[in-house]
């Protein structure tokens, strides 16, 4: 298969490089091309047809919300993963990016690391992001390869009525969430549990963002609150969320214990408690 291409924009030199090299060493990956800032990226993304760019998000000139708007009225096949900062400012643009059409992001590690601990904390997200999003475009099995689901029989007893949803997402995970819970009539008969694989910050603004788009109430999860139909509750970044059945009732409890598979908070975390309960 022919490589992905690439196109790296960012203003700071340092970031352009590491992104850069970090891409480079990986099979598969092919750089195209650089640009400090949106206004070139946009000549050189018609020049190099680039597969994807990873898009920073303070620029001058072209900031990176302004050059992803272009990018997907003028480019709509161009994949985009932006490069954010773990701020309150951070998330809230990141957010508004993956609700305008990015495919996913990655976060710049904080100033205190060392140059290798910030191009290790870049190379950890980065890869694994662009290996997914291409990865779930490969060809679908033949019709003779898919299993079909069983079909129900005449007189079969009735499924029991829902109690809950349970919800785990990561690339691509805001957009689909938006249309699958767009699609939740208000009223809903059960509550809704989501784990949303993103740090800290992003979380709530997750949730307000969901909240003002569907007919259910969208929340960021507490530890102790008690689940109820009509209610989204979302995981809070950093921290798994669990449920726990009591006598009259199903509360959330939070638990910032260790890494489930590289992520917290872990799907499968919160799958394991929603099984037992």
């Amino acid at each position: 298969m022919p490589p992905i291409r690439i196109l790296v924009v960012d203003d700071a030199v340092v970031a352009r490089r590491v992104i850069s090299e970090i891409l480079s060493e990986e099979d598969g990956l092919e750089v195209v091309g650089t640009a400090p800032n949106g206004r070139i990226a946009m000549t050189k993304i018609e020049r190099l047809k680039p597969d994807l760019v990873t898009l920073d998000i303070d620029m001058p000139e072209l900031d990176g919300m302004e050059t992803l708007r272009r990018i997907r009225a003028e480019a709509p096949g161009v994949d985009v993963i932006m490069v954010s900062n773990l701020t309150q400012r951070g998330a809230r643009v990141t957010v508004d990016a993956l609700f305008l059409g990015a495919a996913d992001y990655v976060t710049k590690a904080t100033r205190t690391g060392s140059p290798e601990a910030a191009r290790r904390h870049l190379r950890e997200q980065l890869l694994p992001k662009i290996r997914a999003l291409y990865l779930g475009r490969r060809p679908k099995p033949k019709a003779e390869d898919e299993v079909s689901a069983p079909r129900s029989r005449k007189g079969a007893e009735r499924p029991a009525p829902v109690e809950l949803v349970a919800i785990g997402a990561s690339t691509g995970g805001p957009n689909a969430l938006a249309e699958v819970l767009g699609c939740f009539p208000r009223g809903f008969v059960a509550p809704v549990v989501i784990v949303q694989h993103m740090p800290k910050n992003f979380t709530s603004y997750l949730a307000k963002r969901l909240d003002s788009r569907c007919a259910l109430n969208v929340k960021e999860a507490e530890d102790g609150v008690v689940v109820r139909p009509g209610d989204v509750w979302i995981a809070p970044g950093d921290v798994h969320i669990k449920l726990r059945r009591r006598r009259d009732d199903v509360r959330i409890e939070t638990d910032d214990g260790g890494l489930v598979n590289s992520c917290r908070p872990s799907v499968d975390v919160l799958f394991e408690s929603v099984a037992q309960s």
